[in-house]
């Protein structure tokens, strides 16, 4: 698995010889196979690329927690509990 991705994580995507890590590399490399996923037109290519970077700061590392907590095996009564400060 190391030598396909570095941290030892998912995802990673290999397309023929080659092997992508990091999600946003994976969606863009994805994404320039379509022109309806990533279009041609520079003003349509720019916010593609805006809504894949707000989406991997935000909606993905909001979601990160969660993960972890559901590959440990804990509820969600666990998981809130965790983030409990007083």
């Amino acid at each position: 698995h190391y030598a396909h991705q570095p941290f030892a994580q998912v995802p990673w995507l290999k397309d023929g010889d080659l092997t992508i890590f990091e999600s946003g590399a994976i969606l863009l490399h994805l994404g320039e196979m379509s022109d309806a996923l990533l279009p041609t037109d520079r003003r349509a290519r720019s916010e593609v690329k805006e809504w894949l970077i707000a989406a991997l700061n935000s909606i993905e590392m909001a979601s990160v927690p969660w993960s972890l907590f559901h590959f440990m095996g804990q509820t969600d009564g666990q998981m809130f509990g965790f983030f409990d400060i007083g």
